[in-house]
């Protein structure tokens, strides 16, 4: 009599990219806002500057740089396609930002949702401290 091995099951399949967007939108806000509030609590601000920072940092030319950075860090095949499948997405795009930095914004949170579901605390932990390098840099430009 021969012993089997149980099975694993396979990974459950991952939500639609789209959702996988949506997910990863309300992550980066919500690293964004803790990100203003820790350096609020460091560095007070009027309320106004604050304002004006999460504005700067939530818009799709800074999401489109930090993915610029997070795949200079993260060049392995899996992100890069994850990346590469959130840009092709069909979208309407956006007036002030243009269809080029949109797209990469929505890749950007494609990678952050994915991250976010399958807890690749390593990858969020990353994006986290481009995201707080960003914040340091936008809070020393006079015009913010």
């Amino acid at each position: 009599m021969s012993a089997t091995l149980p099975q694993t099951p396979p990974p459950a399949p991952l939500p639609e990219l789209r959702h996988l967007a949506l997910l990863g939108d309300a992550v980066y806000e919500l690293m964004l806002r803790e990100a203003l509030l820790m350096h609020h609590t460091q560095h007070p601000l009027p309320w106004r500057d604050l304002v004006k920072l999460k504005n700067h940092l939530a818009k799709a030319e800074t999401q489109a740089e930090l993915l610029h950075q997070l795949l200079q860090a993260y060049p392995d095949a899996s992100t890069t396609d994850l990346a590469r499948r959130g840009r092709n997405l069909a979208s309407t795009g956006r007036k002030r930002s243009g269809q080029a930095n949109y797209r990469q914004a929505t890749a950007l949170e494609v990678v952050v949702g994915v991250w976010w579901q399958q807890q690749h605390q390593q990858g969020l932990a990353h994006i986290k401290t481009l995201l707080n390098n960003a914040l340091l840099l936008a809070v020393s430009e006079p015009c913010l």
